[in-house]
């Protein structure tokens, strides 16, 4: 967001407000996404090159976003660094 809002006048808050918004439909209807990797299902960010990546814990009613990374970032390799025993 930092980048951004460095970049143009407000576009870290636009970025921030439509990852907002994404995160406000995962919970509508989380299942509603493609799995990207195993049980992690991902969420475009509306107008921005990044997606939400989540889990679904069906039995605690919790979604979990496990990443926000840019589609021109290294996906398997940020995965790894978050989550090595994925």
């Amino acid at each position: 967001m930092t980048w951004y809002n460095t970049s143009a006048k407000g576009l870290g808050d636009r970025f921030k407000k439509n990852l907002l918004t994404e995160i406000a439909a995962i919970k509508q209807n989380p299942f509603a996404r493609s799995f990207r990797y195993d049980e992690v299902r991902f969420a475009v960010v509306k107008k921005f090159p990044y997606a939400a990546h989540y889990t679904i814990d069906e039995q605690d009613r919790l979604i979990k976003i496990q990443a926000v990374p840019g589609f021109a970032q290294d996906s398997e390799m940020n995965w790894k660094m978050k989550f090595p025993n994925s």
